[in-house]
């Protein structure tokens, strides 16, 4: 149904998919090598198949690879398959679980972070040289290059060796395409051997004098499991290194065809009037690169009965035991049903930059996210009963108004920062009132003249504290404080 070799699919696949999607949920097609293979073609499939614990990468060693319809592995592709034998990508439960593990305890943020300058310093001196020059090519002038020394900085390879990588990878990606020819599948072997070769070396090296780097750091690390062994550390080597440039030049090329066959864009970058982030971001979106939910989140106006009950922006959680398919509403209240006249409107969400705030908490990546992966992923009767709870589910709130801040446009990170003010005053204010050392006329007076609520938004925040959930403000920050220790926690025992 679809020729993936045809120079105009791979130019530009996406009205193929789409009509193919359309079309028809699953098709099936025989490729060169005779291998029979299906295809699901719409997301709702596509992720309950990923979930499905029946379905894997690899048959072995459940099934042979006769059972499951595959012809047995090629002797002579020994060496590209010894380099592939403990791939991530190629590994099932309990092994991938084990070695997922040994590289994340290496692979950490604060590694990566550090190479901020070092990064920096290479897109300059790139970019420095293109300058020279009257026209370059993006891709091997720029983005390979880069993304191959950015790499290779972050694993410790020998930055000298560059052209190499480059070469060994753009031979074994070839095998990851449906169709190989022998030519093709002859030259991943002879990069297999020497790529291999090259790691025995530098393994060797490391295990005797490591260094403060990604590859001394895999060939060195240890947890009740054991420690990596040579050929995995191999495997884990070759894989970072193929797949940490290939993705950054496809991302890279693809961005700016996107940008330059929209002119208005392009002059909005170069006239300052978008951030070089927000036009990274828009990339990522456009051409999927980071996998996002493709369903809309739900936001809708609440009733008056809801406007009575909750006068305040709220998320409506999914049913979750015995979901049949719902997710959660976003569900914004205009008027406090308790006021009348101009009293009882609430003009506090009506800026546009007040969209940012909301959807950050109320959204994605918070509650409708946040019960989204509760749905999807399933959850227990006691879970739902026993964590379903205020510390749980705004403290996910707080925390993603804190992940979010910094990607945030600036008028986007006030608003932020007047919610945060807003619930900061309910953390204090909620107690008070329940003592008795605060009325509830006092409290609106304050939300109103230091805060900056609106009187209907006050008066719903006083009857939040008085009796519509009395108690409940400190158990955000109490939620949000513990999950900053766990991240904490997890920092620390990562490195």
């Amino acid at each position: 149904m679809i020729d993936f070799a045809d120079p105009g699919f791979l130019q530009d696949p996406y009205p193929v998919l789409n009509t193919t999607r359309e079309a028809t949920p699953i098709f099936d097609q025989v490729g060169e090598d005779g291998i029979r293979r299906w295809f699901l073609t719409r997301y709702e499939d596509v992720f309950r198949v990923l979930r499905d614990r029946r379905l894997g990468r690899v048959p072995e060693p459940i099934m042979t690879r006769a059972e499951v319809g595959l012809p047995p592995l090629r002797s002579d592709w020994g060496p590209y398959n010894d380099v592939e034998q403990w791939s991530l990508l190629m590994l099932e439960p309990p092994e991938h679980r084990r070695l997922r593990q040994l590289v994340y305890r290496e692979f950490t943020p604060k590694r990566i972070d550090g190479l901020r300058p070092v990064i920096v310093a290479h897109a300059d001196r790139l970019l420095h040289e293109a300058s020279q020059h009257t026209r370059f090519d993006l891709l091997s002038d720029f983005a390979q290059p880069f993304s191959i020394h950015v790499i290779a900085e972050l694993l410790g390879a020998p930055i000298e060796d560059w052209s190499r990588y480059l070469d060994w990878s753009h031979h074994i990606v070839k095998m990851y395409e449906l169709d190989t020819t022998d030519d093709q599948a002859t030259s991943a072997v002879r990069a297999s051997v020497e790529f291999a070769s090259w790691c025995r070396d530098l393994i060797a090296e490391r295990r005797t004098h490591p260094a403060d780097d990604l590859i001394s750091g895999l060939c060195t690390v240890e947890t009740s499991d054991g420690r990596l062994s040579d050929r995995e550390v191999i495997s884990t080597i070759v894989l970072l290194l193929n797949a940490g440039h290939e993705a950054t030049v496809n991302s890279l090329g693809n961005g700016m065809v996107s940008m330059l066959a929209a002119p208005d864009a392009w002059e909005s970058i170069r006239s300052e009037r978008v951030t070089p982030r927000t036009a990274v971001e828009e990339m990522i979106r456009e051409h999927d690169i980071v996998t996002l939910p493709e369903r809309n989140a739900s936001i809708r106006l609440a009733t008056e009965a809801e406007s009575a009950s909750i006068p305040a922006p709220f998320m409506s959680p999914p049913q979750l035991v015995g979901n049949t398919g719902q997710y959660g509403e976003f569900v914004l209240v205009q008027n406090n049903p308790s006021l009348k006249g101009e009293d009882s409107q609430m003009d506090d969400w009506s800026h546009d930059a007040v969209t940012w705030a909301l959807t950050v908490h109320e959204a994605r990546p918070g509650h409708e996210m946040q019960f989204a992966a509760l749905v999807e992923n399933g959850t227990s009767l006691a879970r739902s009963t026993y964590a379903f709870n205020s510390a749980n589910v705004e403290g996910w709130g707080l925390y993603s108004e804190a992940i979010m801040m910094e990607h945030l446009p600036l008028e986007g990170q006030l608003f932020t920062l007047f919610a945060r003010l807003q619930r900061a005053a309910r953390m204090f204010m909620d107690p008070m009132v329940n003592l008795g050392q605060l009325t509830p006329e006092d409290a609106v007076d304050f939300m109103v003249n230091q805060i900056g609520l609106s009187r209907a938004m006050a008066s719903s925040e006083a009857d939040r504290y008085a009796f519509l959930a009395p108690g409940q403000a400190t158990s955000y920050y109490y939620g949000y404080r513990n999950l900053q220790r766990l991240r904490t926690e997890v920092e620390m025992a990562l490195g």
